[in-house]
């Protein structure tokens, strides 16, 4: 919701961001767009702007929780007959739009209590199974647990569910104040990213049924809350989204229909956010024009990629530098004569600028340049692949280290700071 925005803040003599910040307000509703791929934030003086360039939302596994009744539960798939006192009780019913349980061959569980028998059962669905009918479907038990067993806090049943790259799992626990209570329940949902979605539910025996929430009838508050956080009582109906992606349908505090519905992505939620100029926005003489980057932009050198390029390596371990600095002789892989310490790669790369380019080991050198199909190109390269990290440092440091200089520099030294820049 609105609750919670960015602002950003820009100097516009020069046009550079000063601040990103979230910020919170105490008021808010449904009526404010999210960031999004086609509504960014943009600053005040409309230089800047900050936003979505694309999403990752995989599939999602829509888990449905409620109240059931009239289950049938058989002890095995080709019993045609209900289990004694299982023939048509109140469950607590774990519903999914696709097979995420007992192996990704069921898309229900049930948890039915038993109380004459001082048992509580959990059951999966099985379409091929022969046993009566559990509306659409069979409920076969799996696993049944004697209430005399159960102490308070305790676990009563844990099942793992799977929906393609995401495994979760759900766990019904014992909230009652007393041992031996399978009524006053939590059930628990820990998804991909270890964060937890806790809801409280009750079997009332007024309601005839499982609700959710605490107290009596079916007006009870609706308890949801996350990471075993203070129980958040819903004023307002609005979903939620965990750090992984799992999403969470919050309800009205009046709401009577007792169902938590939670949406589980098939691996976990990503996001392309970048900070640029708006492409609407003129561009400012001197300004730099930073653009999203919506695509992954690592390449390897034998793939080639078209236009303006960063090249991090020597010729020796980069093909298209050493095609850059018009190198011979070289293979699939660079240069096929490696350097040694003394030797001048202007000796054997005629596009090299100047003589005395990495001839010693702590040397690296930094060029822009224009080659065949890549234009405003820039070279990163070092002797050793530490001087090349040292000079990719370096490059991140521009603004301290580089500005004012040439359209080549040379570099030696072992750190940012006492790194010498020449020429």
């Amino acid at each position: 919701d609105d609750r919670w925005s960015f602002q950003i803040t820009s100097d516009a003599t020069a046009h550079t961001i000063t601040s990103i910040g979230l910020v919170y307000t105490n008021n808010g509703n449904e009526t404010s767009n999210y960031i999004g791929t086609s509504n960014p934030i943009t600053s005040a003086d409309g230089t800047w702007a900050f936003g979505i360039a694309g999403v990752n939302i995989p599939n999602y596994a829509t888990l449905t929780i409620k109240p059931a009744t009239g289950v049938k539960v058989c002890n095995n798939a080709y019993n045609d007959t209900a289990l004694s006192g299982y023939n048509g009780r109140p469950a607590l019913w774990l519903h999914s739009d696709l097979p995420v349980f007992n192996s990704q061959s069921s898309t229900d569980a049930w948890f039915v209590v038993n109380a004459s028998l001082g048992e509580i059962t959990l059951a999966y669905s099985d379409d091929s199974a022969t046993c009566p009918l559990t509306g659409t479907t069979h409920a076969v038990q799996s696993d049944v647990r004697n209430t005399t067993s159960v102490l308070n806090g305790s676990q009563i049943f844990s099942l793992t569910g799977v929906n393609d790259q995401h495994t979760f799992t759900v766990r019904l626990q014992s909230n009652g104040t007393a041992n031996n209570n399978v009524t006053n329940t939590w059930v628990s949902i820990t998804d991909g990213g270890s964060d937890r979605i806790n809801s409280s539910f009750h079997y009332d025996y007024t309601a005839g049924g499982y609700v959710l929430g605490y107290g009596t009838g079916t007006t009870s508050d609706v308890k949801v809350s996350y990471d075993d956080q203070a129980i958040r009582k819903t004023d307002y109906e609005h979903d939620s989204t965990s750090n992984f992606g799992t999403i969470t349908h919050f309800t009205k505090l009046a709401d009577t229909t007792n169902i938590l519905v939670v949406k589980l992505p098939a691996q976990q939620q990503t996001a392309i956010v970048y900070v640029g100029q708006p492409t609407s926005v003129t561009t400012i003489s001197g300004a730099l024009a930073l653009q999203p980057i919506t695509t992954p932009i690592a390449k390897l050198d034998t793939e080639n990629p078209s236009g303006s390029v960063i090249l991090v390596g020597g010729p020796v371990v980069n093909k298209m530098t050493a095609t850059a600095w018009s190198c011979s002789p070289v293979g699939s892989n660079g240069l096929t004569s490696p350097f040694s310490e003394g030797i001048d790669v202007h000796s054997v790369c005629s596009g090299v600028p100047v003589t005395g380019f990495l001839k010693q080991s702590g040397t690296a050198v930094i060029q822009s340049l224009d080659f065949t199909g890549h234009t405003n190109s820039v070279i990163v390269a070092g002797f050793t692949g530490a001087d090349t990290r040292l000079a990719s440092d370096v490059l991140q440091s521009y603004a301290t280290r580089l500005a004012g200089k040439g359209s080549y520099v040379t570099i030696s030294g072992t750190t940012v700071s006492t790194a010498t820049i020449g020429p």
